[in-house]
């Protein structure tokens, strides 16, 4: 695919690939409720396609691919660190989520990096081409756990806000009795854990004193 003249749909293919990275990376802002970057999303397909009609591209060869991998990369790098971001959080998934985007923008790296040691118009060998799948591989396994990872994330964000509106009354916003046995029963679990002692202090608050 990558040696001799490339079809002009095959380019536009994958400068929607490239869209498609870049959608990964808005992606992940939209799921913090960042703003989004349309410009910034578009930059990378744009480059891909003014490189084809009148750059290095329009002769074709493999000279391609490192650019496509370094585009891809970097748009999964800045997914990762929009995960990144949102650490602080205590959603499950949002740590192996970023691992999985982290390795699909490793794979597209190192593929990059392979694919320009090759040199323009280098026919690759069978073990070049036993790696070149490697990567592909490395790259669908990691962005097939990512998609899997960004649902179970979805959903764990919808049981978080869930849980949060149940504990909270609707009259006056405070905590109620939900928040204070949900608090309770981890520090009690950790007490528990750790094999330490536990105490529990209840106040009735009430107007029993005012009845005479």
């Amino acid at each position: 695919v990558w040696s001799g003249a490339q079809p002009a749909v095959l380019h536009f293919a994958i400068g929607l690939m490239i869209l498609g990275y870049a959608a990964i990376w808005q992606a992940t802002r939209a799921f913090e409720g960042r703003p989004p970057r349309p410009m910034l999303m578009l930059v990378g397909p744009l480059a891909w396609l003014l490189a084809y009609v009148d750059g290095p591209l329009s002769g074709a060869s493999l000279v391609g691919m490192p650019l496509f991998s370094y585009i891809s990369a970097g748009y999964l790098a800045l997914a990762v660190m929009e995960v990144w971001r949102s650490r602080g959080d205590t959603l499950p998934s949002l740590t192996p989520l970023a691992v999985a985007i982290s390795v699909a923008c490793a794979s597209f790296a190192g593929r990059a990096i392979f694919d320009s040691t090759l040199g323009p118009g280098v026919q690759p060998t069978g073990n070049d081409l036993q790696i070149i799948c490697l990567f592909v591989m490395v790259t669908l396994m990691a962005l097939s756990a990512g998609g899997a990872l960004a649902l179970a994330l979805s959903k764990e964000r919808l049981q978080q806000m869930h849980d949060g509106k149940l504990q909270v009354d609707e009259a006056t916003g405070a905590l109620n009795l939900n928040a204070f046995l949900s608090h309770a029963s981890r520090l009690t679990a950790g007490q528990m854990k750790d094999r330490r002692p536990v105490g529990l202090l209840l106040m009735h608050l009430g107007d029993g004193s005012a009845r005479g």
